[in-house]
C-alpha cells in the first residue's frame, strides 16, 4: 500500500511540476502528433507552422488538462506507471505488414481492445528504428512505452476516440467497455500498426535485417499479421485516395484516372513483394486475414487471431468487437474506369502472390 500512495502522490507532483513550469517560463507549447513536445513561445512560430496539420498547440492550462487526463485514464494500473517492469510480461511483438486501404486500423484497433494487447496506430517503429540509430542505444523498454503512449493518444485524441473537441465522430474505432489505450493485469503483446511502411521497408536486404535487430533488442519474439483485401478494390481506393476523387456517402461515381491507376498497381506489386519477403523469411510467423472475412465472421476471425497471438478472449471482447464493424463490403474497382492492360497487370499480380490467388475482378 506504501508503495501504491507513493507513486500516487509522485504523479501528483509531476503534474504540479509541469503547471509550474507551463504557468510561469511559457506562453504556448507546440505537441506534434508523434508524441513529442517542442517548447516555444507562440511568437517563434509563422502562420505556416500554426496552421500544419501536424501539430496543435496547448495552452499551459490545457497542457495540465492533458497530462491529468493521461494519468486518471489509467487508474487501473498507476502504480505501474513509474515501473518499467509492467513490460516483463510481454512475450510477442507485433508489427502489420501489407497496403494502403486494407483495413489494418480497423483489425489493430479491434486488437488494442483486448486487455493483454497494446498496438500503436501509425507510430512506424520500424521505419523509426532504421532512420534512428540512437533507437538502438536506448532500452526496449523505452520503444515500448513510446507505443503505450500512442495507444493512449490514439484513443483520446486519435482514431480511437468517440470525440473531436466535445463533439462526437460520426467515424471512429472506438470500442466501448473494452481495454482501448490500456491493460488489464498483464501485458502480453505490443504492436504497431504501420502496414504499407513496414512491407515497403521489407523488399530489400537492409529491411529484413532491420527486423532482424529489432527481435534481438526486444528479445521477444517477432510476429505479423497481413491483412489481405481483394487486390482490384484495394489498388482503385489507392487511386481515388491520392486523387481525392471520392467523398464519404457518394454514390455512382465513375472515374478516369489512367496514370494514377498505373501508379497504384505498381506500388501495390511493391507491397506485395515486400510481404512475400517477410513471410519467406519469418516463416510460420505471418498470419494472412482476409479483410472481407473479418468484416463478416468478426468473432471467428479475431479468435484464430489471438489463437496466433498465443492469448485467450473472452465471448465479450469478441461480441463487443463485433459491434462496431460495418459487415458490407467497399467495392471500390467499379468506381475507376480500367483499361484492358491494367486489368490484366492486376491479375498477373494475382497469380504471382499466392495469398492473392482468390481474388478476381468480377468475385
Amino acid at each position: 500500500m506504501a508503495s501504491r500512495d507513493l507513486k500516487i502522490a509522485a504523479a501528483v507532483v509531476f503534474c504540479f511540476a509541469v503547471y509550474t513550469l507551463f504557468w510561469t517560463n511559457l506562453k504556448d507549447c507546440k505537441f506534434s502528433r508523434d508524441l513529442h513536445f517542442t517548447f516555444l513561445p507562440r511568437s517563434s512560430l509563422n502562420s505556416r507552422s500554426l496552421n500544419s496539420p501536424n501539430f496543435f498547440y496547448l495552452t499551459p492550462p490545457a497542457v495540465v488538462l492533458f497530462v491529468l487526463i493521461n494519468c486518471l485514464i489509467l487508474v487501473p494500473q498507476l502504480t505501474n506507471l513509474l515501473d518499467a517492469r509492467q513490460y516483463d510480461s510481454v512475450k510477442i511483438f507485433l508489427l502489420f505488414i501489407g497496403y494502403n486501404r486494407s483495413r489494418h486500423t480497423l483489425l489493430a484497433s479491434l486488437l488494442d481492445a483486448h486487455p493483454n494487447i497494446i498496438v500503436a496506430n501509425d507510430y512506424n517503429i520500424l521505419g523509426e528504428w532504421m532512420k534512428n540509430p540512437l533507437l538502438s542505444q536506448r532500452s526496449k523498454y523505452y520503444m515500448y512505452e513510446l507505443l503505450y503512449a500512442k495507444s493512449r493518444y490514439d484513443v483520446m485524441f486519435g482514431v480511437r476516440s468517440r470525440l473531436v473537441g466535445d463533439r462526437p465522430k460520426q467515424y471512429h474505432y472506438n470500442i466501448k467497455d473494452q481495454w482501448q489505450g490500456r491493460y488489464k493485469h498483464s501485458l502480453q503483446v505490443v504492436g504497431d500498426k504501420k502496414a504499407a511502411r513496414a512491407s515497403k521497408i521489407a523488399r530489400g536486404p537492409e529491411g529484413i535485417k532491420a527486423l532482424r535487430d529489432l527481435e534481438k533488442k526486444l528479445g521477444v519474439q517477432l510476429k505479423f499479421i497481413h491483412v489481405v483485401r481483394n487486390p482490384f478494390d484495394n489498388i482503385a481506393t489507392m487511386t481515388l485516395r491520392r486523387a481525392q476523387a471520392r467523398k464519404k456517402g457518394q454514390v455512382n461515381l465513375k472515374v478516369n484516372l489512367s496514370n494514377i491507376l498505373d501508379g497504384s498497381i505498381k506500388s501495390y506489386g511493391e507491397l506485395a513483394r515486400g510481404s512475400l519477403e517477410v513471410k519467406k523469411n519469418f516463416p510460420g510467423r505471418v498470419l494472412d486475414v482476409a479483410s472481407i472475412d473479418m468484416m463478416t465472421y468478426t468473432t471467428e476471425n479475431l479468435r484464430n487471431i489471438c489463437n496466433f497471438l498465443e492469448i485467450t478472449c473472452t465471448e465479450k471482447y469478441l461480441q463487443d468487437c463485433a459491434a462496431i464493424v460495418d459487415p458490407v463490403p467497399s467495392t471500390t474497382r467499379t468506381n475507376v474506369e480500367w483499361n484492358t492492360d491494367q486489368i490484366n497487370r492486376v491479375r498477373r499480380l494475382i497469380s504471382q502472390y499466392p495469398f492473392l490467388r482468390r481474388y478476381s475482378f468480377y468475385d
